[in-house]
């Protein structure tokens, strides 16, 4: 549905596999990136994005909230879409 959605990739030379996590409501994207990234070995390229009406991404969350979660699978498709065009590395959600 062409909503632009907000995303953190860091890309690592020597990856191995390709890590996408959505931001959760709380503590935020930036914060919970740098969470995961001390977590997750080197050897993984990391796709962080926020949702649709989340962080900075288009859409609507609250004006819309009857219909919240109905069409949230398609940012799924496009941050794997993204993973894909970037690294042939196996992708882990």
């Amino acid at each position: 549905d062409n909503l632009k959605l907000n995303y953190l990739y860091l890309e690592r030379d020597k990856a191995h596999v390709t890590v996408i996590l959505a931001a959760g409501w709380l503590p935020g994207r930036k914060e919970g990136l740098a969470t995961f990234y001390a977590l997750l070995p080197e050897s993984c390229n990391i796709l962080f994005f926020d949702a649709r009406g989340h962080g900075k991404s288009e859409g609507p969350l609250f004006s819309n909230v009857l219909f919240y979660g109905r069409d949230e699978y398609k940012d799924m498709i496009g941050a794997l879409d993204f993973a894909r065009l970037r690294s042939r590395n196996p992708i882990i959600v």
